[in-house]
């Protein structure tokens, strides 16, 4: 089925920190949160599919972590701070969350997402405080 490890490196393997470079996107810039059909900005850094990422196999990886909604209330959401606990590895935790959301398994949010008209250094001050999750 599947294990941290295969999840880790799937994530690794199929994604890349920073913008795409696939021509059609425009001309990203690295330092600026991009929201593209290949990158996605998770509130922290630029996370960039590569074309080998597959759906199916992305969400099959992901249940066999065994991990459940930490506030239901809400709706079926998991931070990245839940999610880093889990495979030990925050920054892979951020990269598969965004992963996710181009692969159009869950929909990422972010301050970004959520709060487009706050400073930038508020947004930058609610992620830091763990206001990036999915939402299942």
């Amino acid at each position: 089925m599947g294990s941290v490890d295969d999840f880790k490196q799937y994530v690794l393997q199929n994604s890349k920190r920073g913008v795409c470079s696939c021509g059609q996107c425009g001309r990203p810039t690295p330092d600026v949160p991009q929201d593209t059909r290949c990158t996605l900005y998770n509130g922290f850094f630029n996370v960039t599919k590569l074309g080998s990422a597959n759906r199916q196999r992305f969400a099959q990886l992901f249940v066999a972590l065994g991990i459940y909604p930490v506030n239901v209330q809400v709706g079926k959401e998991v931070t990245y701070r839940h999610l880093g606990a889990v495979i030990g590895d925050m920054d892979v935790a951020l990269q598969a969350m965004a992963l996710g959301d181009l692969l159009g398994v869950w929909k990422l949010n972010t301050p970004w997402r959520a709060f487009k008209t706050f400073a930038e250094q508020e947004r930058r001050e609610l992620a830091k405080r763990g206001l990036v999750s999915v939402i299942l």
